[in-house]
């Protein structure tokens, strides 16, 4: 067994003598193998494997949380000698880390996914909740001058020729905005290509304005807050984005909650201990970085709170499988956070896009998982800036037909549309019909909506996971109007 945490080993090790029902001390580290009929199942991290794969041969070999050996570093981990391989993921994205796991591993064979675990009731139907905060004053200082450094730098690399054709090997590609840097920032990487200074140099300053953006403190005193009031009666899991950030939420907490844990790769205690002593206790917080977000199992934790916000389906399940046990009457609640620059300080190119797109990504994967999504409440500020940003989309969008964004990629209309076949399109059209002209329809109507239009409603079950992408912009293109949105739909066959 690998994989590339050491508390998910030891969890490996207790859950294997639990549900086999081997004679063994559960309580050692997974350094200890287990013995039962002649057999012997060795645990060992991907840090320590990769360095000398000949000498952890096995029979079978297993990797959990397999998506990490697609990194070059650990890759070699998966030439152990065995004669028969699996590998274990809550989701793998991205065509290289796929590509990279097929030429290893071979083909995925089996898929479980969120939506039919909650269809089959092995995880409980939850709540998600979504936050927007404002940067701080002292935040925004260091984000206004990193701004304007990216503006300028982007625009040397935009026009660097030569080397986005040595990472795409197309003469005619062209990089549009930011995430279109990024994404051939990582393909260099994955390939072993070498990027100029400049390119470093951008990439470094467009992670340290997304740092300061994941470590915004308003966004840390809110979650504290939420958190001080829910772990009074339930088990609260924060996941934060760096060590600082966890060590600042668990000193506030302590101040006026008795069961506070701190866990990441500092700290002086065992990790293995004080996520023992967490689910023991009945109510109180559990605090930590990347390490809480794969494999920890805590059965009775019920509120999960992410200040670091997640922009990749891979982060966001795996945060949210650790309050995604099934338990009597557990009713799961989830919060995600957005932090946002002022207006003032934005770079509207990236950052409006940014924002409309990850509203689009999480309203398109409530859909596609069955769960609803909330906006809590917020400024009245920053709701301005969410509708600017939607209009401004729009706006664009309708002058050209199409639009590149930072996660969707290319946006066509007509390609969301396909998705429509005729039943549904009728009857979304007859239910904008029977709107007031001068509506603006909410995410959760037009949520509703979506899901009356596939026939996808019921009394018992109305939140069924439908998988519809990109159906939340045709909202935002119509402005939220039904007269609008009417238009767009019938205009496209």
């Amino acid at each position: 067994m690998l994989t590339h945490s050491r508390a998910i080993l030891n969890q490996w090790r207790r859950e294997v003598i639990d549900k086999l029902g081997i004679l063994a001390d559960r309580e050692l580290g997974y350094e200890y193998p287990i013995f039962i009929d002649g057999f012997r199942i060795n645990f060992q991290t991907l840090q320590t494997a990769y360095k000398e794969p000949e000498r952890y041969a096995a029979d079978l070999l297993i990797v959990d949380e397999v998506h990490h050996t697609a990194a070059q570093e650990f890759r070699k981990a998966l030439t152990v000698p065995a004669k028969w391989r699996m590998g274990l993921s809550a989701t793998i994205e991205g065509e290289e880390r796929v590509g990279i796991l097929h030429d290893e591993l071979g083909p995925t064979v089996y898929q479980f996914n969120i939506r039919e675990a909650i269809e089959k009731k092995v995880v409980p139907r939850f709540d998600w909740k979504l936050h927007t905060t404002y940067l701080s004053i002292k935040e925004e200082e260091e984000f206004r001058k990193l701004s304007r450094d990216i503006a300028s730098q982007f625009v040397k690399v935009k026009y660097d020729r030569d080397t986005i054709k040595a990472i795409t090997k197309d003469a005619n590609f062209t990089i549009e905005n930011l995430h279109d840097f990024v994404r051939l920032v990582e393909q260099a990487r994955y390939r072993g290509i070498r990027l100029p200074e400049y390119w470093v140099g951008l990439q470094i300053r467009v992670l340290r304005r997304r740092w300061i953006i994941h470590r915004s403190r308003p966004r840390i005193d809110h979650a504290i807050e939420l958190a001080r009031v829910c772990g009074q009666v339930q088990k609260v899991i924060v996941f934060a984005m760096d060590i600082e950030s966890c060590d600042i939420i668990g000193r506030e907490l302590r101040d006026t909650l008795p069961n506070v844990f701190v866990v990441h790769s500092q700290i002086k205690e065992d990790p293995s201990h004080l996520l023992e002593r967490f689910r023991e206790c009945k109510q109180g917080v559990l605090i930590g970085a990347h390490m809480l977000e794969e494999g920890i199992d805590i059965p009775d934790a019920e509120i999960g709170i992410s200040v670091a916000s997640s922009r990749t389906r891979l982060q966001l399940i795996q945060r949210m499988g650790r309050i995604l046990r099934m338990m009597p009457g557990k009713k799961p609640v989830f919060h995600h956070y957005l932090a946002l620059p002022r207006e003032e300080l934005s770079v509207p190119a990236d950052d409006d896009l940014r924002l409309v797109d990850d509203l689009a990504w999480v309203q398109d994967t409530s859909l596609s998982m069955g769960i609803r999504v909330e906006m809590a409440e917020e400024e009245a500020e920053l709701a301005k800036m969410r509708e600017r940003a939607e209009m401004g989309l729009s706006a664009s969008y309708l002058r050209k037909k199409v639009a590149t964004l930072p996660g969707t990629g290319t946006l066509r209309l007509e390609s969301i549309l396909s998705r429509f076949d005729d039943e549904a399109r009728s009857r979304l059209i007859q239910m904008l019909d029977n709107l007031s002209p001068d509506l603006k329809i909410s995410d959760k109507e037009w949520s509703a909506m979506i899901r009356k239009a596939f026939a996808k409603v019921s009394e018992t079950e109305p939140d069924h996971p439908i998988n519809i992408p990109g159906s939340w912009y045709v909202l935002v293109i119509g402005n939220r109007n039904p007269v609008a949105i009417k238009e767009l739909i019938t205009s496209v066959g």
